[in-house]
C-alpha cells in the first residue's frame, strides 16, 4: 500500500482508478522471483507504476549487486545499467498526478542523476515495436466494473477493440476465448493480454492481482489463456496477511515466462507457494550490504521447489495444473489438502451440483421495504394471508438442517390483483398497504438523480401490477451465498421461498436421489471442507462468498457411488440430525451424530480412492478445514488492523 494517504477526494479518485499501491517488501520479492534465474534484462517496464515503488526498488536492486557495480557506479547510474545488462527502466502511468509523484520520488533518491523514465500514458494503448520488453512487472489496477464509468482516464472499450484485432488469429483458433474480451471482464485481465503483445519470447511477466480468477468458473478462459501463452514459473499468496486491504481482495503473485509459440512445450514444474508469515518478516535484513543477493538466492530456492521456513509448497507440472480436478480449479490446487485433491483426481467420484439439479437465482424485490414484512407489520395492516408468502432471508435465522415454513419470520407481499378488483373483493388490508406504498419515494441513486415514487422504480415498473412479484415454486434445498462460522445446505419442508442470500436447489430426479440423501451428502464434513477451500474469499471480514455459477459448479460426492443399503443408512443418519441446532463448524465436527454420518458416507469413498481408514481420512479433513478457517479469520484480522 501507499505509505501515506491524501485527502478524502484524492483517496476516492485513487480507489476509483484501481490504484492500490504495492508494499515495498512485496515489490522486492517479486523482483527477486522474476530475476533470480540470472536472466539478462535489457528493458524493464512497470505498466501501471503509480508513485514509482517498483521503479525505485528495481533501480536499487541493480545498484546494490556488488560484483556488478563499478567503483563510481553510484554516481553514474547509466554505467550501472550497462554493467548489469539493463538498458532501460520505464514506468507508465495513466494518471498524470501519480506519474508526477513517481518522478518526484525518483528524483529524490540519493545518488540518482538520471532516474528511470516515467511516461504519462495508457499501457493498454501501447503498440508493439522492435524493442520489446524483457521484463514486465507490477500491480495492474483493480477496478470494480461499476466504477469504470467514473474513471475519466480509462477507455476500456477502445482497449478491447485494439486487443481483439491483435488476437484475431488466436480467436479464430479458439473462439471460446472471446469471453476474455468481454466488456465485463476485470481490468487487470486486459493487462495480461496486452503484456503478451509487448513481451519478448522468453521474457518474464510478474503481476500481483486478485486471486478470484483461480477458483471461479468464469476464470476458466483466463486459465486457458495463461496455459496457452506462458510457462508458469510460480504462483504465491499469503496465508496470514492481506497485501491490499483497501481493495477487499486477496492478492496473488504470478511469475510467467512467455512461450516462443502457443503451447510450445509441456512439463514445466509449477511451484505453488503459500506464506505463513508476513513477507517482510521472511526477507533478509534490509540493512545487509548483500541484501539482494540473499533475497535472490531464497527466491531461486522457492522457484526450484526447495523447502523454505514458513512457506508451504505444492509442485505440479503445468499440464497437471491445467487438468487439476474436474474443474481445472487452480485455487484448489494451491490451497486444498491432499484428501481433497485425491478425491477430485477421481472424476467418477464427484460431479458438479448442476448435474443433480437446477441452482436458481433467488427473488429480487427491488424495494425490500415494501415487499418484506414481519408478522407484526402484516397483522397491523391486516393484510390477507393469500398475499403473503414465508421467506427465508438470513442464514443467522436458520437454526436447523431442515427448515419448515413455520420457521420463517419474514413474509413476501405479492398481490397480482389491481386495486379495483381488490376493492370489489373486499381485500381492504392489501388495498390499504398498496395505497401507502404508492405515496412513498425511493431516494436518488448512482443512475437516478431525483427521488421517484415506488411504483416508478425501474426494478418494479415492469411488474403487472407493480406490486406483484413473480412467485417461485418450492425448492428441495438451500445453498448459502455467504458463509462464515456455520456451514449448511438446509433441507426445505413447506411452501416458502429464499431471499438473495441463498440459491434454491431443485433436484432433477428426486425419486432417484432423494432430497434427504442429497442433504446428507452436502452436509458432510467433506462437503464442508470443499465449501471452505473452494470459495471466493475476497470479502473484507473473512466471509466466504459463492456466486450462482460457483455454486452450480460445486463438486458433490457422486450419489451413484453408494449401494441402496448404503444410501438408506446415510439418510437415516442424517435424519437424526435435521432438527438439531446447527453449530459453528468447530463444535459441529465433534458431534457424535456427525461422526456417524461421515463414517457411513466416507467408507465407500475411501474404498474407491484406496485410502484405507475412513475415520483417519475424516480426521485429516477436519484438521485441514479448521486450520483453513483459522487462517481466513487471521487474514480478516490482519486487514482490520491495517485499515485502523
Amino acid at each position: 500500500m501507499a505509505e501515506g494517504r491524501g485527502s478524502g477526494a484524492t483517496e476516492h479518485h485513487r480507489l476509483m482508478r484501481g490504484q492500490f499501491y504495492t508494499p515495498s517488501a512485496l515489490c522486492d520479492l517479486m523482483l527477486a522471483l522474476t530475476l533470480s534465474s540470472g536472466m539478462k534484462c535489457g528493458r524493464l517496464l512497470d505498466p501501471g507504476c503509480g508513485p514509482g515503488i517498483f521503479l525505485c526498488r528495481a533501480f536499487e536492486r541493480f545498484q546494490q549487486l556488488p560484483e556488478l557495480i563499478p567503483a563510481d557506479g553510484l554516481h553514474h547510474p547509466k554505467a550501472v545499467l550497462r554493467k548489469t545488462g539493463i538498458q532501460q527502466i520505464t514506468g507508465i502511468e495513466i494518471d498524470p498526478n501519480s506519474a508526477e509523484l513517481a518522478r518526484q520520488t525518483l528524483r529524490g533518491m540519493a545518488g540518482i542523476k538520471s532516474p528511470p523514465e516515467v511516461v504519462t500514458g495508457d499501457f493498454l494503448a501501447m503498440e508493439a515495436g522492435e524493442n520489446l520488453f524483457d521484463v514486465i512487472i507490477g500491480n495492474p489496477p483493480y477496478v470494480r466494473q461499476e466504477h469504470l464509468a467514473q474513471s475519466s482516464h480509462l477507455d476500456k472499450s477502445a482497449a478491447i477493440s485494439r486487443l481483439l484485432a491483435q488476437y484475431a488469429e488466436y480467436l479464430a483458433r479458439h473462439p471460446e476465448q472471446r469471453v476474455l474480451f468481454s466488456g465485463t471482464i476485470d481490468l487487470y485481465i486486459l493487462f495480461f493480454l496486452q503484456a503478451v503483445i509487448l513481451l519478448k519470447p522468453g521474457g518474464r511477466l510478474t503481476f500481483v492481482t486478485s486471486n478470484s480468477w483461480m477458483t471461479v468458473s468464469y476464470g476458466h478462459a483466463f486459465r486457458r489463456f495463461l496455459d496457452d501463452h506462458f510457462h508458469i514459473r510460480g504462483m504465491m499468496e499469503s496465508a496470514c496477511e492481506r497485501w491490499f486491504p483497501d481493495a477487499a481482495i486477496n492478492g496473488l503473485v504470478l511469475v510467467l515466462e512467455r512461450k516462443d509459440k502457443e503451447r510450445s512445450s509441456i512439463g514445466s514444474p509449477v511451484p505453488m507457494l503459500r506464506f505463513h508469515q508476513p513477507v517482510a518478516d521472511w526477507l533478509p535484513d534490509s540493512e545487509s550490504p548483500d541484501y539482494w543477493r540473499q533475497l535472490e538466492e531464497r527466491a531461486a530456492k522457492l522457484l526450484a521447489g526447495e523447502a523454505q521456513p514458513f512457506v508451504s509448497m505444492r509442485v505440479l507440472r503445468q499440464e497437471q495444473l491445467q487438468r487439476q480436478g474436474a474443474l481445472s480449479n487452480w485455487g484448489l490446487a494451491l490451497r486444498s489438502p491432499p484428501e481433497i485433491t485425491a478425491w477430485l483426481a477421481h472424476p467418477e467420484c464427484h460431479l458438479p451440483l448442476e448435474r443433480l439439479g437446477r441452482v436458481r437465482y433467488p427473488i429480487k424485490t427491488g424495494i425490500n421495504r415494501f415487499f418484506y414484512l414481519n408478522r407484526k407489520q402484516a397483522e397491523t395492516w391486516g393484510i390477507e394471508p393469500e398475499f403473503l408468502r414465508p421467506v427465508v432471508k438470513s442464514i443467522r435465522k436458520i437454526r436447523h438442517y431442515q427448515i419448515h415454513d413455520s420457521d420463517c419470520e419474514v413474509f413476501l407481499f405479492s398481490c397480482p390483483l389491481e386495486k379495483p378488483e381488490l376493492e370489489a373483493r373486499g381485500k381492504t388490508g392489501a388495498l390499504a398497504y398498496i395505497g401507502w406504498g404508492e405515496t412513498q419515494m425511493a431516494p436518488p441513486r448512482q443512475k437516478r438523480a431525483n427521488p421517484v415514487p415506488w411504483p416508478e422504480v425501474p426494478s418494479v415498473r415492469g411488474n403487472r401490477p407493480w406490486h406483484a412479484i413473480h412467485p417461485l415454486p418450492p425448492t428441495h434445498l438451500l445453498c448459502s451465498r455467504f458463509l462464515d462460522q456455520r456451514f449448511m445446505f438446509p433441507l426445505c419442508h413447506g411452501d416458502f421461498i429464499e431471499d438473495q442470500t441463498f440459491y434454491g436447489l431443485t433436484l432433477q430426479a428426486p425419486e432417484r436421489h432423494s432430497p434427504l440423501l442429497m442433504a446428507a451428502l452436502l452436509n458432510s464434513t467433506l462437503s464442508f471442507a470443499m465449501l471452505e477451500f473452494n470459495a471466493r474469499t475476497s470479502l473484507g471480514e473473512g466471509v466466504l462468498q459463492y456466486a450462482r455459477c460457483d455454486m452450480a459448479a460445486f463438486p458433490v460426492v457422486h450419489p451413484d457411488l453408494y449401494a441402496p443399503k448404503e444410501c438408506e443408512a446415510i439418510t437415516e443418519a442424517f435424519a437424526a440430525m435435521v432438527r438439531q441446532p446447527v453449530l459453528a463448524v468447530a463444535e459441529e465436527l465433534n458431534r457424535p451424530e456427525r461422526m456417524a454420518l461421515d463414517h457411513l458416507m466416507l467408507t465407500p469413498l475411501c474404498r474407491v480412492l484406496g485410502l484405507g481408514d475412513a475415520d483417519a481420512y475424516r480426521e485429516a479433513l477436519a484438521t485441514a478445514l479448521l486450520s483453513r478457517m483459522a487462517e481466513r479469520r487471521q487474514m480478516a484480522r490482519s486487514q482490520n488492523r491495517r485499515t485502523r
